[in-house]
């Protein structure tokens, strides 16, 4: 939504084709590195996002692959 996309810019992230070359990851964390709180949701928008879906759309076992990483982080 338009929050995380002003988060994006605020990390440094101006447009999809960035965020796509990036990867959902570490752009969590740069956006991360300004809202501390960034939630696991927000990691599923940019993996959607950077793989040209909505979240909804990630399969299963990505969506667990990511809250697995996301928990890591402390």
């Amino acid at each position: 939504g338009a929050k995380l996309e002003e988060e994006l810019v605020e990390a440094g992230i101006d447009s999809p084709e960035e965020l796509m070359q990036l990867g959902a990851k570490d752009a969590f964390l740069r956006i991360r590195m300004q809202v501390p709180d960034a939630c696991v949701n927000q990691l599923y928008a940019l993996a959607g996002a950077a793989e040209g879906m909505r979240w909804h759309h990630l399969s299963r076992q990505s969506r667990e692959e990511l809250k697995k990483w996301y928990r890591s982080l402390g």
